[in-house]
């Protein structure tokens, strides 16, 4: 079977080779006076996703499960231990009124006493973390510019690794929250590359797609969490565990390739040639001889905070999607954070919570291209309010399958609002956009576990259900304000930029 595709000058062009099982034949081709970039040789020449970069982009992706094994570990190394009352009269916090019923080594919980006044201990651990990854993403994303994405992701790995088997000999609370901090710190690099690195492995018009199925290896972690956490119930074992997950990733790591778009970047055109006919070779097809574009920075200021806050119309929406992405991220990561709390066994619990992660993925991957960007959106924050509401108006099961629902509608704005917010500014500030809205993010991973503690000091797991309700209503009902971007034309320039019909 003959497959063509056609050159700049708009010659038809047969490819030499095959991808994904389709014959093709070829014959070298001329290139334009400008030369081509990453993307150009993938579409005419490599393959956009074929072999060669499919198992690439999946060996990257990886990366994902050891930073949600990071992440969560504390649901289980810090979870509840039960306590038996020493006298008639205990009331549970009296020294020494209770013992614990299981070996201290069971739970931080445990180990450090983060009970009674000490109970907004266990919480904070949770909030230095999210607080260390809000700082480690910075860094690593301008490592990642400066030194290469392979190296960044290399880096974050070992490092959190590092880090991780810290915490697990911490001889004192204090001790854990410093390395705590540093974790998030360094896991927060492993998405960043990972996700960068996985994108600049395909093609131009199959990213939204591959972005987010690496959504999935994310999930994949958080399956695997509770199965190991289920037969290891040393909390120091658990927390080595999540670090030996970083750690033997690295080999993976180290075999990956460095982004093409990355070496052609930064001037190093032989070594981005070599990485391209190695994956046009696994795909089939013939990457030739080529002259790459010579990328030059632009001349003048490039576009700042002030520029993105430049008009009523774009300042409306920043608003809204900076607020709705914070509350996204304090739910979903307060609906996890929260699974002690619902009836039944934790680690059930958990693992029904995660496994929802890939239908909610699949459904919001068909619903943004056939109900729109907008409906989407909107439906998935209002249904998990209406998720949220369930949980804090019930207990026992109903409470359990209100969590499930909160957590399949979540993951879906989570990600659909990642398109959504590329697709709603100009070329020139879409990156400071998407950029500012991600660090609301990270804000609202701090907050999660604050509300948490809300609700435990005051005596009332509803407390925070009905706060992530609230606050999501609240967002789902402003995003009705939100323009549909599905099939309108992406502005380039700021004066261009205009609502779409």
């Amino acid at each position: 079977m003959r497959d063509v595709q056609a050159h700049g000058d708009g010659e038809e062009v047969p490819l030499r080779g095959s991808v994904d099982g389709c014959d093709v034949e070829g014959r070298k081709e001329d290139v334009d006076e400008k030369g081509w970039d990453v993307d150009t040789c993938f579409v005419r020449r490599v393959g956009e996703c074929g072999r060669g970069q499919r198992w690439r982009a999946a060996a990257a992706s990886l990366a994902w499960a050891p930073g949600a094994v990071q992440t969560l570990v504390l649901v289980f190394a810090a979870q509840q231990v039960p306590r038996t009352c020493l006298q008639d009269d205990c009331e549970g916090c009296r020294d020494p009124g209770w013992t614990w019923q299981q070996p201290s080594s069971h739970s931080v919980v445990s180990t450090f006493d983060l009970v009674c006044e000490r109970a907004w201990m266990l919480q904070f651990l949770n909030v230095i973390y999210f607080f260390g990854f809000l700082f480690g993403a910075g860094y690593y994303s301008s490592l990642s510019d400066r030194t290469g994405r392979k190296r960044a992701l290399f880096l974050s790995c070992a490092s959190s690794a590092g880090v991780a088997s810290l915490s697990a000999i911490a001889p004192n609370y204090w001790t854990m929250v410093i390395t705590r901090c540093m974790t998030g710190f360094t896991n927060a690099g492993i998405g960043l590359a990972a996700f960068v690195l996985t994108m600049e492995y395909v093609g131009p018009n199959v990213r939204g797609r591959v972005g987010l199925v690496t959504h999935c290896f994310f999930t994949a972690g958080l399956c695997l969490l509770p199965a190991v956490a289920y037969f290891v119930r040393n909390w120091r074992v658990l927390m080595a565990f999540s670090s030996l997950s970083a750690l033997l990733y690295l080999p993976v790591c180290y075999w990956l390739p460095e982004s093409p778009r990355w070496l052609l970047v930064h001037g190093k055109h032989e070594e981005a040639r070599t990485v391209l006919e190695s994956m046009a070779e696994a795909n089939g097809t013939h990457l030739g001889e080529v002259e790459f574009t010579a990328h030059q920075q632009e001349e003048g200021p490039r576009p700042g905070l002030k520029s993105l806050l430049g008009t009523k119309e774009r300042r409306s929406k920043l608003m809204v999607l900076t607020y709705t992405w914070c509350m996204i991220s304090a739910v979903y990561y307060g609906l996890q954070l929260g699974v002690g709390d619902l009836a039944g066994t934790i680690y059930i619990n958990f693992f029904l919570q995660s496994i929802i992660e890939v239908p909610s993925t699949l459904t919001a991957a068909f619903t943004v291209d056939h109900l729109g960007r907008r409906p989407t959106f909107v439906t998935a924050l209002l249904g998990a309010a209406a998720g949220c509401f369930v949980c804090a108006l019930s207990t026992g099961t109903v409470r359990m399958v209100g969590a499930i629902m909160g957590k399949f509608f979540v993951t879906g704005a989570f990600n659909s609002a990642f398109l959504y917010t590329s697709e709603m500014f100009p070329t020139v500030v879409r990156n400071g956009a998407v950029g500012l809205c991600s660090q609301a993010a990270r804000i609202g991973g701090i907050v999660a576990p604050a509300v948490i503690y809300l609700g435990t000091a005051l005596d009332s797991t509803g407390t925070y259900y009905v706060v992530f309700g609230l606050v999501m209503a609240v967002a789902g009902l402003l995003s009705l304000n939100l323009p549909e971007t599905r099939g309108a034309h992406l502005s380039d320039a700021l004066e261009d930029a205009h609502p779409p019909p």
